[in-house]
């Protein structure tokens, strides 16, 4: 018996495709709730919009046609999403969004250190 994954998982098209749902769980949830009025919809939609940016960062990271600049902006618009919902009062979108957030901040330092070594 072989331990490890199984040929039919790939990595690389499973996040592009998680960065691709989360764009438009952010399309949909920002447009219905720009359109009712319904400020936990629009917090949704931006949680997910900062997500989006942040995998698809990840994805052209892994696929190696990322940049350091792309993946700055995913972590400034992560943490300015974090910050803005906190503020709001949606401290759980906030809270949630943080993970990715501390992960790019993470990956961008990482991501130097290595360049200049």
């Amino acid at each position: 018996m072989r331990a490890g994954r199984s040929p039919d998982v790939r990595p690389v098209e499973a996040m592009r495709l998680m960065a691709a749902a989360a764009g438009v769980i952010a399309v949909l949830a920002g447009t219905v709730g720009l359109s009712r009025g319904d400020g936990q919809l629009m917090a949704v939609g931006v949680a997910f919009a900062a997500l989006t940016l942040y995998l698809y960062a990840r994805w052209r990271d892994v696929v190696g046609r990322g940049s350091p600049a792309l993946l700055g902006a995913a972590a400034v618009v992560c943490a300015a999403a974090c910050t803005g919902l906190a503020v709001t009062g949606y401290w759980w979108f906030a809270l949630c969004l943080s993970v990715p957030t501390v992960f790019a901040v993470l990956r961008f330092f990482g991501r130097g250190s290595r360049s200049t070594a």
